[in-house]
């Protein structure tokens, strides 16, 4: 495994193509014998059936024609008379019938020995032979078999009396009738050899090895081609390991050390099986041209590869390497390299197509994040140069401080109350507003800075001015980027109190809307003309799309310059949205995200970063 992961693509393709090559044929292989060997068995049991069909037919119309050549031997008065008066033999009378017997026997078929009448009492008149009476044929099977009435074939079995010769026969037993009354008086035993189905079963060759064979429902051998076989058991013959019980289809099975086709047939006339059996190999010859075949091929198939996928991989590899080239060329820095395009619409071509625009698009990149930083950089700078704007402009508050406690001290003592207050508020407030230690802060502030301011606007119009700040306690820790209501409040107050002599109010309220925190600050002034709210909306979007240029732009801490630094901070969609009634006042919005507050790290190192120490007021 561990050289397969190291191997080169050509060995891969080698080995790839050979693999499947070879499981390829070996499933062909398998799949050809199986099909192969299931058409051998139904070819055999076909075969085998039609000519189990025809010995059939040839035996139950052999015995057929010997039970009607007895017909009139039977029927004839000397025989009917003898049989309805057996008890009274007269020796006359035997001879006559005995030799109508022979008569019989020598006008018909050489292969039957001998035959009997058998009256009602037991007594046997022979057609050979002197021998009559009971006593020498009780050992015959036919002589014990029950007198049901019906003709029967007895098995092979070995004959007993003197003038068989101790030979192997077949008994055919035909019941005789009266032709007065019906009665069953005896029967006629007609003894045959087995040449006649010896004869039969030599002309229906099956194969070169393969023999027919009858045995009858109890396994005794009634014919085999080994007649030493005939008249035993099946399991006493060599016979005996053969499964004989599956009827009308063919099963393959060991016998003897070999393959071995069997197919039984039972004879309905009889009741015997005819069982034909034949070595699998002499009938699947052409399942063993198969085999020989795609050995043949797999052989042939195995040189070719071995001799053409070294060639043909090196056409499917060297674009692989000549783009390899390439990349290692881009690797190093180099991305003016392209890969060569040839003609043609295949894989490798749409590969390099797709590799020069993949370095095209790399390129592009590479300028956008170039400028990317560019525009980082400059947005730094501007926040490094706001921040030293606003350090330089914290030196001027500390006169305005002083003068504004000195105002305070001298309203004091002339007790001037308004001045006090708004000497006081207003120096709060501008001491919030000059602190740069935080760039985030608490809600809860911005509320407290805001009613400083809105002290001041009350003191400026003690009659008619109203303020109202509902905000639930639970936003109170939420984080707002600093000094965020104030100029906003002060803007409403510039449009829309002043405007009126402070016969306005100005409302401000929170309320939650999804994940975000919304604060509304409203009033109820003259509202701003449709230009001109057309005018800030659009300035307002266009400072969402580039704050990071616009922000240092603007000069005062209007609508404009909250919503930068909004944007700037929590991105969007946080801002400020403006929604005016002329006539009627107006409403702005700032959406924050809901975050508790975290002291603002930023602010800290950018001061540490410009070598400055925190100032504290």
């Amino acid at each position: 495994m561990r050289w397969l992961q190291q191997a080169s693509i050509k060995q891969k393709t080698v080995v790839a193509f050979l693999s499947v090559t070879l499981l390829a044929v070996l499933l062909i292989t398998a799949f050809t014998q199986y099909s192969y060997g299931k058409e051998v068995e139904k070819d055999f049991f076909r075969i085998s059936h039609e000519a189990a069909s025809r010995l059939n037919y040839h035996m139950d119309y052999y015995f057929s024609q010997l039970e009607q050549s007895t017909v009139s031997l039977i029927q004839s008065d000397q025989v009917q008379d003898w049989l309805v008066h057996p008890d009274n033999p007269d020796l006359e009378t035997e001879n006559e019938l005995s030799k109508a017997l022979r008569k019989y026997l020598g006008m018909n078929h050489q292969e039957i020995v001998d035959m009997f009448l058998v009256a009602s009492n037991g007594y046997v008149i022979a057609g050979n032979g002197a021998t009559r009476g009971s006593s020498a044929y009780v050992k015959e099977p036919w002589y014990a078999l029950a007198d049901d009435g019906s003709a029967a074939v007895l098995p092979s079995h070995q004959a007993f009396y003197p003038q068989s010769g101790r030979g192997i026969v077949l008994s055919l037993v035909i019941p005789i009738y009266s032709k007065d009354n019906l009665a069953l008086i005896g029967r006629v035993i007609v003894d045959i050899t087995l040449k006649e189905i010896a004869r039969t079963f030599a002309n229906s060759g099956l194969a070169d090895h393969g023999a027919y064979f009858i045995v009858d429902g109890s396994r005794l051998v009634i014919y085999h081609p080994n007649l030493q076989w005939i008249g035993l058991q099946q399991d006493q013959t060599g016979l005996a390991g053969l499964d004989l019980t599956e009827l009308g289809r063919t099963s393959v099975q060991n016998w003897q050390g070999s393959k071995q086709l069997i197919a039984v047939v039972k004879s309905q006339s009889t009741g015997w099986y005819i069982v034909a059996q034949v070595p699998f190999d002499e009938m699947a010859g052409g399942l063993l041209a198969a085999r020989r075949s795609s050995m043949m091929a797999l052989t042939v198939i195995i040189l070719v590869i071995f001799l053409t996928v070294p060639l043909l991989s090196n056409r499917l590899v060297e674009p692989i390497k000549r783009l390899k080239r390439s990349m290692e060329l881009v690797a190093q820095g180099r991305l003016e390299v392209r890969a060569p395009i040839l003609p043609g619409s295949d894989e490798f071509q749409h590969l390099n197509r797709s590799f020069n625009q993949m370095v095209e698009r790399l390129n592009e990149l590479m300028d956008d994040v170039a400028e990317l930083k560019l525009r980082e950089a400059r947005h730094v700078l501007l926040q490094k140069d706001a921040f030293i704007r606003a350090l330089q402009n914290q030196i001027n508050p500390h006169l305005l401080y002083n003068s504004l406690d000195i105002i305070r001290s001298m309203a004091y003592l002339e007790k001037k109350d308004a001045v006090i207050v708004m000497a006081k508020s207003l120096a709060e407030v501008y001491r919030y507003t000059a602190r740069m230690d935080r760039k985030e802060v608490a809600l809860r502030e911005e509320l407290e800075v805001l009613k400083k301011y809105l002290n001041i606007v009350h003191i400026r119009f003690p009659k008619h001015f109203q303020s109202t700040i509902t905000v639930h306690e639970k936003y109170l820790e939420h984080a707002i980027v600093k000094l965020t209501l104030q100029p906003i409040v002060e803007n409403a107050v510039k449009y829309a109190v002043e405007p009126k002599a402070g016969k306005a109010a100005i409302i401000i309220s929170a309320y939650e809307e999804g994940t975000d925190l919304c604060i509304e600050i409203a009033d109820n002034g003259p509202g701003i003309p449709p230009e001109r709210l057309d005018e800030l909306q659009k300035k307002l979007e266009a400072l969402t799309l580039r704050t990071s240029e616009n922000y240092a732009e603007q000069e005062s801490l209007g609508i404009a310059n909250v919503h930068a630094r909004l944007v700037l901070q929590y991105g969007v969609p946080y801002g400020l949205s403006v929604v005016s009634f002329p006539g009627r006042g107006t409403v702005i919005t700032i959406r924050l995200p809901q975050q508790e507050i975290k002291f603002g790290q930023q602010i800290d190192n950018l001061v540490k970063e410009s070598g400055w120490s925190r100032m504290l007021y």
